[in-house]
C-alpha cells in the first residue's frame, strides 16, 4: 500500500511543479512585454517633444517676421518649411506649411498658418498638425 501512495504523491508534486513553472513563465512574459511597451511609450514621448520643440521654433520665426509661403500645387502635401534645423537629437524633423490665409480684422491683417510637423527616428514617428494665427 505504501508504494502506491508514494507514486500518487510523486505525480501530484510533478503536476504542482508544472503549474508553478507555467506561472513563472507567464510572469517573465508579462515582464518582457511591459518593458517593450514602456520603451515604445518613452520613444514616442521623446518624438512628440521633438515635434513640439519644432513648433516653438516655427512660432518664434513667425513672430520675428519670417514669412512662410507655399507655392506648391499639391495642397494635400503642402510644401517643406525651411528651418534652421533638420535634425533634433536623433530625430529627423520635417515641417510643412499646409495652408496660409490672410484676413482683414479690425483694420489689421491677420494671417492664419496651418502646419504639419513630423519628428521621426527609426520606426517611431510623431505627427502634429497645428494652426497659428498671427498677430
Amino acid at each position: 500500500m505504501r508504494a502506491n501512495n508514494e507514486g500518487i504523491v510523486l505525480v501530484i508534486v510533478l503536476i504542482l511543479s508544472l503549474v508553478c513553472l507555467l506561472l513563472i513563465l507567464g510572469l517573465f512574459y508579462m515582464l518582457r512585454t511591459s518593458t517593450a511597451i514602456s520603451g515604445s511609450v518613452k520613444r514616442y514621448t521623446t518624438a512628440l517633444e521633438a515635434a513640439k520643440g519644432t513648433i516653438n521654433l516655427i512660432i518664434a520665426a513667425i513672430q520675428e517676421g519670417i514669412e512662410f509661403d507655399c507655392n506648391s500645387t499639391n495642397s494635400t502635401e503642402g510644401c517643406s518649411v525651411t528651418l534652421p534645423i533638420s535634425r533634433l537629437g536623433d530625430y529627423e524633423i520635417n515641417a510643412c506649411l499646409l495652408n496660409k490665409e490672410q484676413f482683414l480684422q479690425a483694420k489689421a491683417i491677420t494671417t492664419v498658418y496651418t502646419f504639419r510637423v513630423k519628428a521621426k527616428r527609426l520606426n517611431e514617428e510623431a505627427v502634429i498638425d497645428f494652426v497659428y494665427r498671427y498677430p
